[in-house]
């Protein structure tokens, strides 16, 4: 066995034997047994007031060990004097001390070896719960030393008690007896009367008015639910359990007949112990008075009438049902009475409809006659179906008409029947609005059978129940396959399922739903639809059918987006007409300077070549600014009669130049396709466009064009043709086989800048651009492409009514010139310096002025002194055609052209007439302003001025 073994065994055999060993033995004997234990020098011991210390060879130890204990025991010692009392007795004895202590009745003191510390620990634990089982011990004998004193005290008390109960017990014991004997006898005397009460069904009181005792038979409480005298006997008890509406009247019913001495009976409500109400009826007289005749004593009965009383009012409920109805029936009702033997027949009732029918009030006709109130009664007939019926018994109809200036004014359809009482019942009514009525629904339907609208009803679920022939004509599904199925046979798949729940919701909440479908027709094509769809409620207020009103909107938002696409091509124009001025301004310098630049040098010269590239650029400039104007239909271009043809076999010869020989270009060109008016440029540009276009659709491969012009007639104004008038038009179609336009892309291929052309191959403006000229002239232009189909642009030009002779231009590049004086006006310096130099440089004499306020007071100064009048549109203060205005006031012979880059104000029907006799249209070419500056002065030439040389 090792050492540690043996030392847990000691411990164990300790704790085991804590409970045997006396209190005053415990310290000495847990002192020898922890000394064995290695590492612990010396212990000291308290239990209760008993010490015990060992010595370790001196009793300096013992008397340092109590006095260190005294310290650490004491509350009045401070913390600091007892932790140095203890390290200083550590110092000394060189040991280290342990504190075990639970209370004051036990503690102990450990001193271990320095050196064996570690030794004692592992058994510290075993220790320290040695010393708790010792506590427990002492607290266990302390609680049996208080329970035993108690016990003892206990005893003597009821030793002293017991010998004074038995004295009172025998006592009452005799008592007892007597009260039996008494008690016996009353018990039997009450179970007779109980027994004879308990016998009968109602319920017995008995009230001693006089002491206010009451007495209920056990009746009266099983009656109302309770057990035998479960509540107490008292005239409260009574009153509680009244109804509260009743309370009041039956508690002075009572003292009424109390004090008269009479007997009473009332029907009152009583609530039971499951809380409802029994209708119970009481009854009570006086039996016993004093010697002045008061009342002393009371007895009554209370008898359950709750059937009695359902029985009443159920037939009370029956008789207001039945009179509710009668009087509330539509129809007409008439009682009668057979009298004289069933010759005649007087009225007993009639109900409200009948009245109004007869236009009598009951009064007049109850117990009169009916022979004597409508005497028509045998002319009718009628009186003779009384009388078979009152005799056979056997029900019979009689239906009546009656006219007035050739119309029905009344049908009236009568029913006569016999009741087991012997009386005659008519019901009568006026069907003439429900003939009316129903006349009305075959028109009604006739109607719904003829419009363009599809109707559809369905039942609660949605199942079809009737559709009118539009339904077939838009869908192709005939009522026969409609009709049983429900609306998902159109379900085209464009709508989410949450577009659906929420057209249920809204007409399932009684609510009418208004919107848009895409549905599937029968052969596969989508169509669109605007659908009202309304629940219809019965009397109720339940559903019983829905109620669809649909209308096909597919051409309809077709128009709204060709409408929609001309608003947005509107805007862009009002953009680029707003831009063009500026533009314009900037390139008039960059194209006038290059112009006057160039003639300085001489042809073939690097500086020539250099300005000759930057007119160049000015004019492509000057050409995009044109497109875009196009694009809004902004441009002034001049319109004249023109074979399209011409123009078109123009374009296909330069096409053919620039496009590769795999691509094919097959043209079909009708020689008698009708002119046009048009700028031939503008029709080149068309042309232009919408073959480069087709040749970047299908230069990937070997590919096809088509090019076609031929005359067009539209007999009719449809909306397939973009609502074009009918007449003559001169049609371009332009096709491809290439790859077709994405259905995404295809309803904005219009727009500017927009393109599927990679970078370098396209602005985006071409197919704007001949849009834009398109709807200048009035025409209309159709694409219908697939992917993978190719392409197809229709072009619709109006034919002119009358065809003219084509206007020439005779090709002049002479320049004129001239040295007449002229006023110039441009609020930009260096336009006003550009303008100036190059009028100059053809010989006239300019005045140029920035500011037309200042223009207009200079020529209001000397009206003569200048030939012709150059100015600007757009300006502040005063416009170019204010400026005019002015100008011709003054002086009406002074000519005056309009130089501008874009004006919505002005164009040339507004120019002539205001008087202008010219527009420039910038950027202006030299040459172009040198002729029309000659032609305008040769056209006004007057007879020279003192002042001309």
């Amino acid at each position: 066995m090792t050492r540690e073994s043996a030392h847990l065994g000691q411990i164990l055999l300790l704790q085991s034997t804590i409970h045997v060993i006396p209190e005053e033995q415990m310290p000495g004997f847990i002192c020898k047994a922890f000394l064995r234990f290695p590492g612990i020098h010396s212990v000291f011991i308290r239990v209760r007031d008993t010490y015990y210390s060992t010595d370790p060879g001196n009793g300096a130890f013992q008397r340092h060990v109590q006095d260190v204990y005294e310290r650490l025991t004491n509350p009045s010692v401070p913390a600091a004097e007892k932790s140095h009392s203890l390290k200083a007795f550590e110092e000394k004895f060189r040991v280290r001390c342990f504190k075990i202590g639970t209370n004051h009745d036990l503690y102990g003191l450990f001193c271990v070896s320095l050196s064996d510390e570690e030794a004692f620990n592992e058994y510290a634990a075993y220790v320290e719960n040695t010393f708790n089982l010792i506590a427990l011990r002492i607290e266990n004998n302390v609680q049996q030393q208080v329970l035993l004193d108690r016990k003892a005290h206990l005893e003597s008390l009821v030793r002293d008690r017991t010998g004074q109960l038995k004295t009172t017990v025998d006592r009452l014991q005799n008592e007892i007896r007597e009260r039996k004997n008494v008690e016996k006898a009353l018990a039997e005397s009450e179970e007779r009367l109980k027994l004879a009460l308990d016998s009968v069904s109602d319920a017995v009181w008995d009230w001693r008015v006089d002491t206010g005792e009451v007495y209920f038979s056990s009746r009266w409480y099983t009656m109302l639910g309770y057990d035998p005298y479960e509540l107490p006997q008292k005239f409260e008890t009574w009153k509680e359990l009244l109804h509260p509406e009743d309370l009041q009247p039956s508690v002075d019913t009572v003292f009424d007949h109390l004090e008269l001495a009479e007997p009473f009976e009332i029907e009152t409500r009583m609530k039971t112990k499951q809380g409802d109400w029994r209708w119970i009826l009481a009854r009570g007289k006086t039996v016993e008075t004093d010697d002045q005749g008061k009342p002393k004593r009371m007895l009554g009965t209370h008898m359950d009438i709750t059937e009695r009383k359902l029985v009443e009012q159920r037939l009370a409920e029956s008789t207001e049902r039945f009179r509710m109805l009668f009087d509330n029936m539509a129809s007409g009702v008439a009682i009668y009475e057979a009298v004289d033997g069933g010759e005649d027949f007087v009225f007993v009732d009639l109900n409200r409809a009948g009245l109004k029918m007869g236009g009598k009030k009951k009064e007049e006709l109850i117990g009169k006659r009916v022979t004597e109130i409508f005497p028509a009664v045998e002319d009718i007939g009628l009186l003779d179906v009384f009388q078979r019926v009152w005799k056979t018994g056997t029900s019979e109809e009689h239906p009546l008409t009656r006219y007035k200036d050739g119309k029905v004014e009344e049908w009236v359809e009568n029913f006569v029947f016999k009741l087991p009482s012997g009386l005659i019942v008519a019901l009568y009514e006026d069907t003439l609005e429900k003939r009316l009525a129903e006349a009305e629904r075959e028109r009604l339907m006739s109607a719904i059978e003829q419009v363009d609208e599809i109707i559809v009803i369905t039942d609660e679920k949605g199942v079809i129940q009737y559709v009118n022939p539009a339904f077939e004509k838009i869908t192709g599904y005939t009522p026969k396959e409609a009709i049983g199925n429900t609306p998902r046979i159109l379900q085209s798949g464009v709508h989410e399922l949450s577009f659906y729940k929420a057209l249920w919701d809204t007409i399932l909440g009684k609510q009418t739903w208004e919107g848009e479908f895409v549905n599937r027709k029968k052969d596969g094509s989508l169509y669109n639809e605007k659908a009202v769809i309304s629940p219809v409620l019965d009397t109720t207020g339940r559903i019983t059918n829905f109620v669809a009103v649909k209308k096909d909107i597919t051409e309809e938002l077709k128009i709204k987006e060709r409408f929609r696409q001309t608003q947005k091509m509107e805007s862009i124009g009002s953009l680029a007409g707003g831009i063009a001025h500026d533009f314009n301004n900037i390139l008039y310098p960059i194209i006038g300077f290059s112009e006057m630049l160039i003639e300085d040098f001489s042809p073939g010269s690097v500086e020539h070549d250099h300005i000759r590239e930057i007119l160049n650029a000015g004019k492509r400039g000057r050409d995009l600014v044109r497109q875009i104007l196009a694009v809004g239909r902004r441009s002034d271009h001049q319109a004249v009669p023109v074979h399209f043809q011409m123009v078109l076999k123009e374009v296909l010869k330069l096409s053919r130049s620039t496009i590769p020989a795999s691509i094919e270009i097959h043209q079909e060109i009708a020689n008698g396709c009708p002119k046009v008016q048009a700028d031939p440029t503008q029709l080149h540009q068309i042309a232009m466009n919408l073959i480069t276009n087709a040749y970047h659709a299908v230069e990937e491969g070997d590919g096809r064009i088509d090019v076609q012009l031929h005359a067009a007639n539209l007999a009719d104004h449809g909306a397939e043709k973009g609502n074009l008038p009918a007449g003559r038009y001169a049609k371009l179609s332009v096709s491809d086989t290439g790859q077709g336009i994405a259905p995404d892309d295809r309803e904005r291929i219009f727009d500017p800048y927009f393109t599927t052309k990679e970078q370098g191959k396209g602005t985006g403006l071409g197919l704007s651009v001949v849009y834009g000229i398109v709807k200048e002239y009035g025409g209309e232009i159709f694409v219908a492409s697939k992917p993978g189909q190719g392409s197809t642009f229709d072009v619709y030009l109006p034919a002119m009514e009358h065809e003219g002779g084509e206007k020439s231009f005779e090709k002049q590049d002479s320049v004129p010139s001239g040295d007449e004086r002229i006023l110039l006006v441009d609020d930009e310096q260096a336009i006003a310096d550009l303008e100036k130099q190059m009028l100059e440089r053809l010989g006239y004499r300019v005045t140029p002025c920035c500011k037309s306020f200042d223009a207009l007071d200079l020529f209001r100064s000397d009206p003569d002194r200048f030939d012709l009048v150059l100015s600007d549109m757009t300006m502040p203060g005063i416009t170019g055609d204010e400026l005019a205005e002015e100008v011709k006031a003054i002086r009406s012979q002074t000519p005056v052209i309009i130089c501008t880059g874009f004006s919505a104000k002005m164009d040339e029907e507004k120019a002539e007439a205001i008087g202008i006799n010219a527009l420039l249209k910038k950027p202006v070419v030299l040459k172009e302003m040198a002729r029309t500056v000659r032609r305008v002065l040769d056209e006004n030439r007057k007879p020279p001025s003192g002042g001309h040389g």
